[in-house]
Formats: structure tokens, C-alpha cells, sequence
């Protein structure tokens, strides 16, 4: 299974980006995965580059870490919780998130707040 991925953002009316997103082919050291995510800040962008950065690292780190019956979606909300612990340590900016995990033909999502995920084929 072939997958293209990119990427594009356009700034609202605000003064600021808000927005971060994370786009990371052959994820995990592995060829034929990719974890991407978006971010839809709000308040400020710090809680949304904060979960750019952290949400992927955490996933990848629980996932290697997890066995059993549902490992992938555990290693996702753990990784959304702990991310969610340290925005509120850092920040009073929030985001939402929407990411997925894809391996081999198998597309793993999750999201938080009103950011959601759209699958296109060709």
C-alpha cells in the first residue's frame, strides 16, 4: 500500500498561528509507518506545539512498551492524557488533536474536541 501525505495550514484572523501538526513518515523506524497529527490550538499556541512534539514521542515509547489485546489504542490515550498533564503544567492554552497511526494497510486514529479525521482514496 502506497500513502502520500502533506501538509498545508492557513492562518485565520488572528494575529497569530494557533496550529501545529506533526508529519512523520517510517515512524518508529519502521518503513512502512507514519504518525501524523493536527493540532488546533486555541488561547495561545503553546499547547499545541507542545502536543506536536509530545504526543508522537509518548505514543511511540508506550506502544514498544504495551502488549495485549489493544495496545495501539492503550499507547493513544495514555499518550493524550500524559500530553494533557504537561499542557497543564506549562500553559493555560488548550488544543485539540486529531492523529493517526498507520502500519502495513492497518490506519489506527484518535481525537480529541472537534478536530476530526477525513480518509481519501484515489
Amino acid at each position: 500500500m502506497k500513502i502520500e501525505a502533506g501538509v498545508s495550514q492557513a492562518q485565520g484572523p488572528r494575529p497569530s498561528m494557533e496550529d501545529a501538526h506533526c508529519l512523520i513518515p517510517g515512524f518508529g523506524g519502521k518503513a512502512n509507518a507514519l504518525f501524523a497529527g493536527v493540532f488546533d490550538g486555541h488561547g495561545g499556541a503553546e499547547a499545541s506545539a507542545l502536543a506536536a512534539q509530545d504526543v508522537p514521542r509518548r505514543f511511540l515509547s508506550l506502544l514498544a512498551g504495551l502488549a495485549g489485546v489493544s495496545p495501539i489504542e492503550h499507547a493513544f490515550v495514555s499518550a493524550y492524557f500524559q500530553t494533557a498533564r504537561e499542557i497543564k503544567k506549562a500553559t493555560h492554552s488548550g488544543t485539540t488533536a486529531a492523529t493517526v497511526y498507520v502500519e502495513g494497510e492497518r490506519l489506527h486514529y484518535a481525537h480529541v474536541g472537534d478536530s476530526r479525521i477525513v480518509l481519501a482514496t484515489r
